[in-house]
């Protein structure tokens, strides 16, 4: 896959704003692309952290969307957020560390559920 952010990968949705592909946040430049595990019903972000083989609580950011699906695959949920924003939430979050445009391990990764 190029870094042509037009050609997105299906199963890579937005998760905010309800754009169609082609017209996704992430085509936005300056944006930083961070994993979730979901949108609750009041519109807040659960972001996805990670627990370091060292103990330090890391948040993964990712700076298109061709290195967030590198990183973490097709299925990938995701939120885009300022620049600015990166630091308020990881003091928020308690991170120790962001991690930038890093691949996860395949265990890590979300994948899809076997159909019965």
């Amino acid at each position: 896959m190029d870094d042509n952010l037009f050609d997105v990968p299906r199963g890579t949705p937005p998760v905010l704003g309800g754009r169609p592909p082609g017209h996704l946040v992430a085509d936005e430049p300056g944006l930083v692309l961070l994993p979730i595990d979901s949108v609750r019903y009041d519109s807040q972000l659960n972001v996805e952290l990670r627990l370091l083989d060292d103990d330090r609580l890391a948040m993964f950011a990712y700076s298109t969307l061709a290195n967030l699906v590198r990183g973490c695959g097709e299925l990938q949920p995701w939120a885009a957020i300022t620049p600015a924003d990166v630091d308020t939430l990881a003091v928020s979050a308690s991170v120790d560390v962001v991690i930038w445009d890093a691949a996860l391990p395949e265990r890590l990764r979300h994948v899809r559920e076997a159909q019965p």
